[in-house]
């Protein structure tokens, strides 16, 4: 038995008579101070001296950062826009510095553009933003992008909003770079003026409402930014044309029907499930009279498309007005919009490459073969020259993009020349959809689908 308690004794300890579990002890403590503790400080010192070399010498790629909402109720769109523009867009690099193109999801708030924004903006790689998206969205991401120096040059896809700068930016008058792929709201609202005025081709609408000129416009509360100012802009074109006789809801509240019956023509600003209450109500109670024309504003349009309309009522004539060739829509949504975006964007690309020596040089001999022979890159200089060549395409250039869906030419505004809202005409259905034929106010077919 004392044999037994010595040999377990002796198991117990190291060849220098310590217990093993202190000789572990010292192993560890020996481990954590020699070889974990300067691994970490290693990997803490690469991270910062990364940094620091970022910030000294440049980032090792520019960004053009495609920014919209990914994973909410308009990630369609942005989908849709992302597809077109990642598919077209090119690899290049820009003062041997390569350019990539990432998206950033704002999940749709206003409040997370400006957030992302101000981000961006301090980004030492953020060569361009495509985005946001909407009007709301980019009414808030601009300053930041645009107050920067030198400005972020940004594209915007599909806002329409007029009033989009800033108060400070607006009234200056140094060029700020922005492309706008769609016109705006006053164009919008001018297009659906002119079709609300149209005359009928039937004769007995046209005997029945010839000394009729009333209007019913239907805003949208969830939306007073876009829905105000559009409603102003169409009230403003109609008086232009002739005197009319306006009213306006902010609800779905129908107004009594001695007023209704002598209703000419609905201008709807609001969601596709609202419109189609509405088109039911209407084909109810116009029972004896002409149904009146009814124009939905763009922002119907994708649930327009994709929710087929079941009624056992008589439908109206329905219009949509939207930026976009209804053909080149129903068949690739935005994505063909995306894929003209991508192209102008790797044409400006390719022109900031070609010409950064020349307009660096320009601005300073000396700077620029310093930073060439101390491998300074920096993102500031490579956007520089991006807001030269925007500019001289927009102002002194009158440059034409080729596009799939059009040629493309831009004002010293950032807006885009002879662009227009399209016209849309409900024609017929499918088991899932309805079908959407473009039309012009020459050529307009009046009379209500069957």
């Amino acid at each position: 038995m004392a044999d037994d308690q010595t040999s377990s004794k002796n198991s117990q300890e190291d060849t220098t008579g310590r217990p093993a579990s202190k000789g572990r002890q010292m192993l560890s403590k020996w481990a954590s101070t020699f070889i974990i503790l300067p691994l970490i400080g290693m990997a803490i010192s690469a991270v910062l001296l990364s940094r620091i070399a970022e910030w000294w010498a440049g980032p090792k790629a520019y960004h053009v950062y495609v920014v919209g909402d990914f994973s909410g109720q308009n990630r369609q769109i942005a989908d849709e826009l992302w597809k077109g523009i990642s598919e077209e867009f090119e690899k290049t690099s820009i003062n041997n510095i390569p350019v990539n193109l990432q998206r950033i999801d704002d999940k749709g708030s206003t409040e997370n553009a400006k957030m992302l924004s101000g981000k961006l903006a301090e980004r030492v790689d953020t060569l361009m933003v495509i985005g946001h998206m909407t009007s709301s969205k980019s009414l808030m991401a601009l300053p930041a992008y645009l107050q920067t120096e030198p400005p972020i040059p940004v594209i915007l896809p599909i806002e329409t909003n007029p009033n989009l700068l800033p108060p400070t930016i607006a009234e200056n008058h140094q060029y700020y770079p922005i492309f706008r792929f769609s016109p705006t709201d006053k164009e919008q609202a001018k297009t659906a003026a002119e079709l609300a005025l149209a005359e009928r081709l039937s004769k007995e609408n046209n005997a029945k409402r010839d000394n009729v000129k009333a209007f019913w416009i239907v805003s949208d509360p969830t939306n007073p930014t876009y829905s105000d100012f559009l409603i102003n802009e169409f009230i403003a074109a109609l008086q232009e044309k002739k005197q009319v006789t306006v009213l306006l809801s902010s609800s779905m509240t129908l107004p009594s029907w001695d007023i209704l019956k002598n209703i000419d023509c609905i201008f709807f600003i609001g969601k596709w499930s609202n419109a189609r209450v509405l088109l039911e109500q209407v084909g109810t109670l116009w029972t004896d009279s002409p149904l009146p024309r009814i124009i939905l504003s763009d922002t119907v349009v994708e649930a327009a498309i994709f929710n087929r309309i079941q009624t056992e009522t008589k439908l109206p004539e329905l219009y949509i007005t939207h930026p976009m060739p209804v053909d080149n829509f129903q068949k690739d949504g935005y994505a063909k919009r995306g894929r003209d975006i991508g192209s102008i964007v790797n044409d400006l690309l390719a022109d900031t490459s070609l010409h950064f020596a020349e307009e660096m040089q320009r601005q300073s001999l000396v700077h620029y073969w310093l930073k060439q022979l101390f491998n300074i890159r920096y993102v500031t200089d490579a956007r520089q020259v991006l807001r030269i060549v925007m500019e001289r395409a927009a102002i002194w250039d009158n440059r034409r993009f080729a596009g799939e869906l059009d040629e493309y030419v831009f004002n010293k505004d950032g807006l885009r020349e002879n662009s227009r809202f399209h016209i849309w005409h409900l024609s017929e259905f499918t088991e899932d959809k309805n079908i959407f034929k473009e039309i012009d106010l020459k050529s307009i077919h009046l009379k209500p689908i069957p």
